[in-house]
């Protein structure tokens, strides 16, 4: 079985100088990462919340966007630091995907309001590149400041 990958130049020429480094095949290197992107995937449902935590922090490390839709999932943890590394990680990540995720959380209600919501503080720092959240980006500060003004009853 022969699987093809197409990467992207910027990509290949970092993973060929670390094989380089390593004294191995580009092929093998790949191999590798993958394999490491999917243990740190597997962790992330980890009950120990410190190697949930420290799973997402290396996902957003290597920009990896395969981990996306389960860091979305680690927005909605029960520990606030994983919800915190989690949106870190999302906003280091940076593609479409992520800033959607980050963007779709952060419009969800919170059922404790007392609690610190990790994704509010980094819209506003999200680097949006050639993708046009820039427009909404007025719209969801302004949520965030009506739930956070909103008269506790």
């Amino acid at each position: 079985m022969q699987i093809t990958i197409d990467l992207p130049d910027d990509l290949e020429q970092q993973l060929t100088v670390q094989a380089n480094a390593l004294d191995q095949s580009l092929e093998t290197t790949v191999l590798q990462t993958l394999k490491a992107v999917a243990r740190l995937i597997q962790a992330l449902q980890s009950a120990d919340a410190s190697i949930r935590h420290d799973a997402a922090e290396a996902l957003g490390e290597l920009r990896t966007e395969a981990a996306v839709p389960v860091l979305f999932q680690m927005l909605h943890d029960q520990n606030s630091d994983v919800r915190q590394s989690a949106a870190e990680a999302l906003r280091k990540i940076g593609t479409e995907a992520a800033i959607v995720a980050l963007a779709q959380a952060s419009t969800t209600e919170s059922t404790d309001t007392e609690e610190f919501d990790p994704i509010t503080p980094l819209i506003g720092s999200l680097e949006t590149g050639t993708h046009d959240l820039a427009e909404n980006h007025d719209f969801y500060i302004g949520q965030a400041l009506l739930r956070e003004l909103r008269p506790t009853e």
